[in-house]
């Protein structure tokens, strides 16, 4: 006789959730860090991994003995890669539907997501009785100069585009609970923390350093930097486009009463206004107008997608799941047929 999920689970604290792309030297490593966390706190923890299409063999022999501070270890693979967001959401959402269990942390596997920050992201969940979602805040980073400067940049960006300020990451632990209101979110598809800040779920922040990579170089790049940073604007694509209008709005009528002024100014004053000047405001103003259209545009179609069900994690996600596999279990009796 097999042991459901629902029984299994009975027995956590909590599971982890950590997305990996062909990082599994990084994610040994890593394991064997959370392990000791585990077993110096006494904590009862299950671990998923979601791999995200990686083209390397997973090579999780390595760490083996640290597996025993897991009461068990699955892997989700994935049809194909999906992207880092995805994989996150693809996998909340299986753990939501075939794998519950009482919390959800939800980590990068390279390191930089520190596993001593794990027990004082608990420690906060706890305190709110498990009702809130708790993200680990960066207060200070280890990247580079240049890395940091463009980071900041986007950070003003973000804040004046959105309103909100740039805080946390994908680090958190979830109540169980909550994922039935993640798992309806379309945003999620795109940015998981920015689709429950723009969910307006409550949450609280735990102040942390965002740590370095356990080995080797991160595997983005500026692209998927670049990306990623448009991936968090887009899930508040309704506020970015409003703000943008009223913006182009607010410049068009300044340029418009400026170039209205000046010609008044020059005839109340019989004087001449050069030719140069007047085209120079006349492709100012147009410009401005093409822009207006456009910002409009963007608007009105953001605004018209409210009336699709869009991307829908609870019904579209398990078309990316190719199997679940059990790597590792204390409990000898629990099942991997799914």
């Amino acid at each position: 006789m097999t042991e459901s999920p629902e029984a299994a689970s009975r027995a956590l604290d909590f599971c982890l959730l950590i997305p990996i792309y062909n990082d599994w030297e990084s994610l040994n490593l890593l394991i064997k860090e959370i392990a000791g966390v585990l077993e110096k706190g006494a904590l009862q923890a299950g671990l998923f991994i979601v791999n995200d299409g990686s083209l390397l063999p997973s090579n999780l022999e390595a760490s083996k003995p640290s597996w025993q501070a897991f009461q068990f270890i699955e892997i989700i693979q994935l049809r194909r890669n999906i992207g880092h967001q995805r994989a996150i959401t693809t996998g909340l959402t299986t753990i939501y539907s075939q794998r519950p269990c009482p919390a959800v942390f939800v980590l990068d596997g390279d390191g930089e997501d520190k596993a001593e920050d794990i027990p004082r992201l608990w420690e906060k969940y706890q305190e709110h009785s498990g009702q809130k979602i708790v993200f680990a805040e960066r207060t200070r980073r280890s990247e580079g100069f240049v890395f940091t400067v463009l980071y900041k940049t986007y950070q003003l960006l973000h804040l004046l585009l959105t309103g909100l300020p740039v805080k946390v990451g994908n680090f958190s632990v979830i109540p169980f609970w909550r994922l039935s209101n993640l798992v309806v979110i379309s945003e999620m598809w795109n940015h998981y923390a920015a689709a429950v800040l723009k969910s307006k779920l409550p949450f609280e922040t735990v102040s942390t350093s965002r740590g370095k990579r356990l080995i080797g170089k991160s595997k983005i790049g500026w692209v998927g930097l670049f990306v990623h940073g448009l991936s968090a604007l887009a899930v508040f694509g309704d506020i970015v486009g409003t703000r943008l209008l009223l913006l182009t709005v607010a410049l068009f009528l300044a340029s418009s009463l400026a170039l209205s002024g000046l010609f008044f100014g020059a005839a109340l004053l019989d004087f001449n206004l050069s030719q140069s000047m007047a085209l120079l405001f006349g492709f100012v103003l147009l410009f401005l107008s093409q822009t207006l259209t456009m910002a409009a545009g963007i608007v009105f179609f953001v605004l018209s997608t409210r009336n699709g069900a869009g991307f829908l994690p609870i019904r579209d996600c398990p078309f990316f799941v190719e199997k679940i596999e059990l790597l590792s279990s204390k409990n000898a009796e629990l099942s991997n047929e799914d």
